[in-house]
């Protein structure tokens, strides 16, 4: 019977350690991702701003990444 229960708390260990590793892996990606997202604000974005003369009126117009 004792060797019943070592083998179980040998899957049990298993079982933890594979779970553990998962959620280290889990949250590796996770952080990668908010690195990322945050890294693709930092690019310039250009924006033309318009101004009509007769009455003053403006426009903002997006014009994205510039290559």
């Amino acid at each position: 019977m004792g060797q019943i229960l070592d083998s179980q708390d040998e899957n049990y260990q298993g079982i933890v350690q594979y779970a553990v590793s998962l959620v280290d892996a889990l949250l590796f990606i996770h952080y990668l991702a908010i690195v990322l997202l945050e890294l693709r604000q930092l690019q310039p974005c250009f924006c033309v701003c318009v101004t009509r003369s007769t009455d003053g009126e403006t426009r903002h117009y997006n014009l994205g990444q510039l290559r």
